[in-house]
């Protein structure tokens, strides 16, 4: 019997490579802290990119996500019309983990792995918490066990990310992982996206205020 399965509407991961990878490490081994460190996010103001030497790799980084906008968003904007509104380093230490969140406040975001083992560290998963899930008829005939596993029942996706890789997606989707059985960190720079001539949503979000000026 032969037969087609439509994707009807995907969630799409955009990872791309940076080629300066080498030259951006060593520019930002200087910031890196021994864990989460509140205090240098409240001097940023949750924006890494205040800091001059910075400059080049936020633009790399605004071309990436115009890639993003344009082939999976389908909005016809360039680099100018794009604000990281803000960005902070995840130093993920041994025995630490990142809890599954998403970030209500930007349009997108993204992930630059600056130093991580992709075979030993944990990696990316995406969650899909999507309210139509709780309505009454997916309750009573969707959330059965399902005996075979297909792309279309799993309810989570893992990537395992290579060092100097950025890893884009859509900022609604609740993304984490697992904790770090290693004994080295793994350090990732993370940012939020917003486009000038849209609203961002909710600007009261509790974890990353909107600052739409650059």
């Amino acid at each position: 019997m032969n037969y087609n399965i439509y994707e009807m509407f995907p969630k799409p991961l955009m990872v791309l490579e940076i080629d300066e990878h080498l030259q951006y490490k060593k520019i930002l081994e200087k910031y890196y802290i021994d864990d989460v460190d509140e205090s240098l996010r409240k001097k940023t103001n949750n924006n890494i990119f205040i800091f001059e030497d910075l400059k080049e790799i936020k633009k790399n980084i605004k071309k990436c996500c115009l890639q993003f906008y344009r082939n999976c968003c389908g909005f016809d904007v360039e680099c100018e019309d794009i604000i990281i509104n803000s960005s902070w380093f995840n130093i993920v230490n041994p025995n630490k983990f990142l809890y599954s969140h998403c970030h209500r406040n930007s349009h997108v975001s993204g992930v630059y792995y600056v130093s991580i083992d992709k075979i030993n560290h944990p990696p990316l998963i995406f969650e899909d918490r999507d309210e139509f899930i709780k309505s009454s008829i997916n309750e009573a005939i969707f959330s059965l066990d399902y005996e075979i596993k297909t792309k279309y029942n799993a309810n989570s996706f893992t990537y395992h990310p290579t060092e100097g890789e950025i890893c884009l997606f859509k900022s609604d989707i609740w993304h984490g992982h697992f904790s770090n059985t290693t004994n080295e960190p793994r350090i990732s720079l993370a940012f939020n996206s917003v486009l000038k001539t849209y609203n961002v949503g909710d600007k009261n979000a509790k974890s990353y205020k909107v600052n739409i000026e650059e």
